[in-house]
């Protein structure tokens, strides 16, 4: 999949350039896995949507009140429960 912003709450991690998020899976995990944030991801496809990726869970996300992510610098977006990936892969 490719994803053209990348965002880690308090700015620590910031990709503008289209990227493809399985040659980032690695890095991806680390950054939550270290700093315990959340990491966006924003798929060129499906501009109203984004990837959250938790330490735990990488879910599909639309519509979130803006006041819970008050980093996000995007749209606001809500969970939709539907699974991006292997969560063994982030556990």
């Amino acid at each position: 999949m490719t994803v053209t912003t990348l965002l880690v709450e308090r700015d620590r991690y910031r990709l503008e350039d289209d990227v493809d998020v399985d040659a980032l899976k690695d890095e991806l995990v680390d950054a939550v896995r270290t700093g315990g944030d959340f990491v966006h991801v924003r798929a060129l496809n499906q501009p109203d949507t984004v990837l959250l990726i938790t330490p735990k869970t990488a879910v599909r996300l639309e519509s979130l009140p803006r006041d819970e992510y008050s980093d996000w610098d995007g749209e606001a977006f809500v969970w939709t429960g539907v699974g991006f990936s292997d969560e063994s892969a982030l556990s």
